[in-house]
């Protein structure tokens, strides 16, 4: 919002309105009347989108629009407050977990694979997000970030998973036919990236056997 602001201030002062002080957020007040409004993409297929192509930028906008939305507080810390909460009354296992940021990125995450398999678990048994979420995952083979990966007919269309990746870390996690919710993580310094990947691939494919 205070990006927002900012710009259009900025806007207004190169058309020559004069505009006093500076840009700052708040609340509205209620008997204003709204000059224009634009609208979002429905958070389904924001949600898509930042899975899909692993949109770090989109991530950490929608942990702040969290904070914001029931904290009060658009931040990181605000949203990340929420998230842990959330985990927990989804029954998602804590020990060893940590919400540093939205995109994984920072080096303070902490996941482990018990966590990660607990939520999908969750989020497939949860019908108000489960079909959202569902088709947001990269299709092995087909689409997103797996669209070079897991190519072979026994995974192909047949695995939807999210990737993780950055130079001290590798993870893959999702669904294997629908029969099984998995999570490989991987830690290096640096992990080796292909070697990484193809651990991954090879047990999945496992997975995705008859």
């Amino acid at each position: 919002a205070a990006a927002a602001a900012a710009a259009f201030r900025a806007a207004l002062v190169r058309r020559g309105v004069r505009v006093a002080g500076r840009a700052t957020t708040g609340r509205a007040p209620r008997d204003v009347l709204p000059l224009a409004l634009d609208l979002s993409e429905p958070l389904a297929e924001i949600v898509l989108r930042m899975n899909r192509e692993s949109d770090n930028f989109v991530a950490e906008m929608l942990l702040k629009e969290v904070g914001a939305a029931v904290a009060g507080r658009g931040s990181t810390a605000a949203g990340a407050a929420v998230v842990h909460d959330e985990l927990n009354r989804m029954g998602v296992p804590l020990s060893g977990v940590h919400v540093a940021d939205g995109s994984g990125l920072s080096r303070l995450d902490r996941l482990t694979a018990k966590a990660l398999v607990a939520l999908l678990r969750a989020v497939d048994r949860d019908p108000s997000i489960r079909d959202a979420f569902l088709a947001s995952l990269p299709v092995a083979g087909v689409s997103g970030t797996l669209r070079d990966r897991l190519g072979r007919r026994v995974t192909r269309g047949r695995v939807i998973a999210k990737t993780g990746t950055t130079s001290r870390a590798s993870a893959l996690a999702g669904f294997v036919r629908r029969r099984y919710a998995f999570a490989i993580l991987q830690n290096g310094s640096p992990v080796s990236y292909w070697s990484a990947r193809a651990a991954q691939d090879r047990f999945v494919t496992v997975l995705a056997r008859p």
